[in-house]
């Protein structure tokens, strides 16, 4: 299992949740292939007696327990009914609802879930920062409300260079002697800076996906890395067919495309007039935020 700094926020979430009775879940954010999910699952198997994942995109019948009444007992009769072997363990139940932007009246029913302090929950989805109406996937459910007040959000990135230390061996011990030299000003012996840097130079090219980290950690095969990588680029760039809306879609593969190119330059700035000669600015600029 890798490591992630993301684990204490879910922590310090849950310890705030029990001991100030806050009334909110937990939405946690982040790009496609960071590990949202599998995150998840490890911390309610690790930290609850009870544990329950709703997958909406593999499980579209599950969306049964949302539809009717969005009380919380309601929305927990219907799970009885839908899945063997649940039980509920109060104040010790998690329910994650994974790929939420599937299932509009869970995203609603959020707000009603979160207070009920029986069991807590934790959604997660695909491109949550769209706005709903931007999304060309018919999957996506468009709900009558979001649940403003009753979230807390975090934002899952891929792992920076401590984690991926982490993930090939090197304790927190090492890592914060490195820190050392860093915050108290100290030459860092060479010996020490060396090996750090040829360490850096292989995260710059390896990444912090998890598959990637994952595999490299285990065969230190950059033609493995290659693979997986371009592996994961062309479900990026997949992707924006799925969820880009008519003309856009071309005009928003464009932008990705260019970005390579864009990080080469000096100017760290994008530049969308440089992405195809004789496209407005405009067009292109809206393409890429939205």
């Amino acid at each position: 299992m890798l490591k992630r700094k993301v684990y204490r926020e879910l922590l310090q979430w849950k310890e705030q949740r029990h001991t100030e009775h806050i009334k909110k879940c937990l939405l946690l954010k982040g790009a496609r292939q960071v590990g949202k999910s599998f995150i998840v699952e490890e911390f309610g198997k690790k930290e609850y007696a009870s544990f329950l994942k709703i997958d909406f995109f593999l499980q579209p019948n599950m969306k049964g327990v949302f539809e009717g009444e969005l009380t919380s007992d309601e929305i927990l009769k219907r799970i009885t009914a839908y899945v063997r072997d649940f039980e509920l363990i109060p104040g010790n139940t998690l329910i994650f609802l994974d790929e939420i932007q599937c299932c509009g009246n869970a995203r609603t029913a959020v707000k009603y879930l979160a207070m009920d302090f029986r069991f807590d929950v934790i959604s997660s989805g695909s491109l949550l920062s769209l706005t709903y109406g931007e999304d060309d996937d018919e999957a996506v459910e468009i709900p009558e409300s979001v649940p403003v007040g009753y979230e807390t959000q975090i934002t899952m990135h891929s792992l920076d260079f401590e984690e991926f230390l982490w993930a090939d061996g090197y304790d927190s011990a090492a890592i914060d002697t490195l820190k050392s030299y860093y915050t108290s000003g100290a030459t860092i012996p060479a010996a020490v800076h060396e090996k750090y840097e040829s360490l850096f130079r292989e995260f710059i090219v390896v990444g912090g996906m998890p598959e990637v980290v994952n595999d490299y950690v285990q065969h230190h095969d950059f033609n493995r890395v290659d693979r997986l990588q371009q592996d994961i680029l062309t479900e990026y760039r997949d992707d924006i067919a799925k969820h880009a809306k008519g003309k856009e879609k071309v005009l928003v593969r464009m932008c990705y495309d260019a970005i390579p190119i864009q990080l080469m330059k000096e100017q760290k700035k994008f530049q969308y007039a440089t992405v195809e000669r004789g496209k407005p600015k405009r067009n292109m600029a809206e393409a890429f935020s939205g």
